[in-house]
């Protein structure tokens, strides 16, 4: 009900809907990669899971609306999930019975990405695919 009404007031929809999206992002992948944890499988695996989990929701929502998705630009996007399923992963190990992990790496990962919508982080251009040209 909050969008619903809330879309004719705020101005900046773009940067809203980053924000929700980075949240979005930490949440379901640290949630991901806690249950696959718990379920007994390695922490590689987990961290795996989780990234997947994470990221698959935004580049369904990409294709589904029409955009190019996030992750396959140069946007600073799967790192941040792949840095917080590390971090969840090492603190379960480590601290297993803590109960603020997941609040940290949500906040690690949300953190980064606000990071990254602010100050404009992209990956070098070195590191990106670069369509050679024929002339």
């Amino acid at each position: 009900m909050f969008a619903f009404f809330a879309v004719r007031v705020i101005e900046n929809r773009e940067g809203l809907f980053n924000y929700a999206d980075s949240f979005g992002l930490a949440l379901f992948t640290v949630v991901a990669t806690e249950r696959v944890l718990l379920y007994g499988f390695s922490p590689t695996i987990a961290i795996t899971m989780g990234i997947i989990t994470g990221i698959a929701g935004g580049m369904i929502r990409d294709i589904l609306s029409h955009r190019p998705p996030l992750v396959l630009g140069k946007e600073f996007y799967a790192t941040p999930a792949f840095l917080g399923a590390c971090f969840i992963a090492a603190l379960e190990s480590v601290i297993p019975d803590h109960e603020f992990n997941a609040i940290y790496a949500v906040s690690l990962i949300f953190i980064l990405r606000v990071l990254a919508i602010r100050k404009g982080l992209y990956y070098p251009n070195w590191l990106l695919y670069q369509k050679k040209r024929h002339d």
